[in-house]
C-alpha cells in the first residue's frame, strides 16, 4: 500500500512534469488524480453559508481542508475529540488530518451536535470530502 507522503511525492512530481492526470494502483489502493496544466484553475462557487444551508437539511458537513489521512483522535489519546451525540461549538477540533508529518486540525464549520461520522479512521480522504455531519441546533432555524 502506498503512505500519503509517497502519493504526494508522485502528485509533486506529475504536477510539475504537466502531467494532466495520474492514475496510481498498488495492492488495496488506487489513486486518480488530475490537475490543470494549462489553464489557471477556475475559482470555486462559495458554499452556502450554514443557515441557508441548515434550513433546508438542518445538517452541517464537515470537510476535510486538504488531502491527507482522516484521524478522529491524536495518535497520543485514547479517545476521539468528539463522538456522534456530543456538542460542538464552532471552531471546535474535530478531528486531524495527517499528510505525511504534518497534522491540521478538522474544526466544526459551526456549532451544532455531531450526527455521523462517515468516514472509518485512517481513511485516505480528498479536499474537501465531508468526513463528519453536524445537526445544527434546532432553535437557530425558527
Amino acid at each position: 500500500m502506498l503512505t500519503t507522503s509517497q502519493i504526494a511525492q508522485l502528485a509533486a512530481h506529475a504536477r510539475a512534469s504537466r502531467v494532466s492526470r495520474l492514475l496510481i494502483e498498488a495492492p488495496g489502493c488506487r489513486v486518480h488524480l488530475e490537475f490543470h496544466v494549462d489553464a489557471e484553475p477556475e475559482p470555486r462557487a462559495a458554499a452556502p453559508t450554514l443557515p441557508a444551508a441548515a434550513a433546508a437539511t438542518k445538517a452541517a458537513p464537515v470537510r476535510t481542508a486538504g488531502f491527507g489521512v482522516f484521524l478522529p483522535a491524536h495518535p497520543l489519546a485514547a479517545a476521539p475529540f468528539t463522538e456522534p451525540g456530543n456538542a460542538v461549538r464552532d471552531g471546535d477540533v474535530v478531528g486531524l488530518l495527517r499528510s505525511g508529518l504534518i497534522y491540521r486540525a478538522v474544526r466544526a464549520p459551526c456549532a451544532g451536535t455531531l450526527d455521523a461520522v462517515l468516514v472509518e479512521a485512517g481513511a485516505l480522504t480528498g479536499h474537501g470530502q465531508e468526513v463528519l455531519r453536524l445537526r445544527a441546533p434546532e432553535d437557530a432555524h425558527d
